[in-house]
């Protein structure tokens, strides 16, 4: 059964024209076995290297579905860590608001034990743990302002850009974003004159109850720059602008302001960024 084995056979290529033999090979069964084996293994071989170990491996339905679901996975685990740092840091602005409005009498607001008459002693009031904690966690609440900030900045290259600062003076209140304070308040003496950042178009002067007279700038790189609480607005929608022109005046307009100041915002691609990153507003 096995006499085709020892077999021996000839390949024989001849010219099609001159019907003259040009090349010959011997061929042996096992020999062509064993080729045909080795080129399959071979060709097996290197496709698999090159699914693993090259982008080629993502054309694969499979891999390519399961590298997505890991990422997915790792992306919503970092979103609810984010979340429940959001969540610690509002508990703890609100409970700092409630001590300092209405729940502790400190003991530096009693009136000196030596003033009074007769020298009664009188107990001193003691802050309490949970008072002390809060105080604690003050440097905790800066650290995580600070990860908010980052976790926002858009992955933009705006650092080779140079602005004009708006404004200049002192800063009031400064980028939260768990508070929903998206910018950066500058006081300064009302009727100082608000500059452009940078050139751009104004997209926006309007006047609303809540933010008084404001204006909204477009500029290159996705970049939009807000100015609000103005007491005038000195250009309309549709101005082209230069940068570090005066397009507005310092004022108290609007319900959510308490004096003199200009709230700026500075926003790209849709999301808000730290004006102080990138503008020196302090004299």
């Amino acid at each position: 059964m096995l006499k085709w084995i020892d077999d021996k056979h000839r390949l024989v290529v001849i010219n099609d024209e001159t019907f003259q033999e040009e090349k010959s090979f011997r061929l042996h069964p096992v020999n062509v076995f064993a080729g045909v084996f080795s080129t399959i293994i071979l060709v097996v071989s290197v496709t698999l290297l090159l699914l693993v170990y090259t982008p080629l491996g993502k054309v694969v339905p499979e891999r390519s579905n399961k590298h997505i679901r890991t990422e997915l996975n790792n992306m919503f685990i970092k979103i609810d860590s984010l979340e429940q740092s959001v969540m610690a840091r509002d508990l703890y602005i609100t409970k700092i608001k409630n001590l300092v409005y209405e729940q502790f009498e400190y003991a530096d607001d009693v009136e000196d034990p030596s003033s009074k008459q007769g020298g009664v002693d009188v107990e001193m009031p003691q802050k309490s743990n949970e008072l002390k904690e809060l105080i604690e966690s003050v440097d905790n609440e800066v650290e995580l302002g600070n990860l908010l900030d980052n976790t926002l900045l858009v992955s933009t290259d705006i650092e080779d850009i140079v602005f004009v600062p708006p404004v200049t003076g002192m800063v009031s209140d400064t980028f939260a974003p768990s508070r929903n304070h998206y910018g950066t308040d500058i006081v300064a003496p009302k009727g100082k004159p608000i500059k452009a950042i940078q050139k751009g178009t104004v997209i926006m002067a309007t006047f609303s109850v809540e933010t008084g007279h404001m204006l909204a700038v477009q500029h290159s790189n996705n970049i939009i720059s807000f100015y609000k609480h103005n007491s005038a607005n000195l250009k309309k929608t549709g101005d082209v602008i230069r940068a570090g022109e005066v397009i507005a005046i310092i004022g108290n307009s609007g319900e959510m302001t308490d004096g003199p100041h200009l709230h700026f915002e500075m926003w790209i691609k849709g999301q808000p960024i730290n004006p102080e990153r990138y503008i020196q507003f302090r004299n």
